[in-house]
């Protein structure tokens, strides 16, 4: 949403998925609390910190013994450093919301949210989409944040038709 604000003339359209432009206080004690995490440096403690905020609780339910494996392998070269700078930029969003430049967005867009996200609910991109003029808003049911791996098929779906109508 920052390159389409600021470099607009280079975007032809643009696709926000389970996103904010602002955070209230609860999301910005759970950031707090990933950034804890991540200065422990500690894989295991960093991963048990976010894992639930990210999936849905029936996801969980049936794929964590596949995924946490994976998870603790990729996390291996996770620099946590810049994970702590990642963060803190969202983090900023607390102090200095994007909500009032998303008018400047004029190019199609297109919003997903996803039905379970606790991390980012879809009140957030309902703000979005209210604020970015002919936005077309979709809610992914039963996912939770990370809905791209929870419901792949559907955010394609979404994706290729959205796609579709900008050619």
């Amino acid at each position: 949403m920052t390159f389409a604000i600021k470099y607009r003339d280079l975007l032809k359209s643009l696709l926000i998925i389970t996103s904010v432009s602002e955070i209230d206080l609860h999301l910005k004690l759970i950031a707090e609390r990933w950034k804890n995490a991540a200065r422990t440096k500690n894989t295991e403690i960093f991963i048990n910190e976010w894992l639930g905020d990210t999936y849905s609780e029936n996801f969980l339910k049936s794929n964590l013994d596949a995924i946490y494996p994976r998870l603790i392998e990729a996390f291996k070269v996770f620099d946590f450093n810049a994970g702590e700078k990642l963060i803190d930029c969202f983090l900023e969003l607390y102090k200095n919301p994007l909500t009032p430049y998303l008018n400047k967005i004029n190019i199609p867009t297109a919003v997903i949210a996803s039905e379970l996200d606790t991390l980012k609910p879809p009140k957030y991109s309902r703000i979005i989409h209210n604020e970015i003029k002919n936005s077309e808003f979709h809610i992914i049911q039963n996912s939770g944040h990370a809905v791209v791996i929870e419901k792949p098929e559907e955010v394609n779906t979404i994706l290729l038709g959205f796609l579709t109508k900008q050619t």
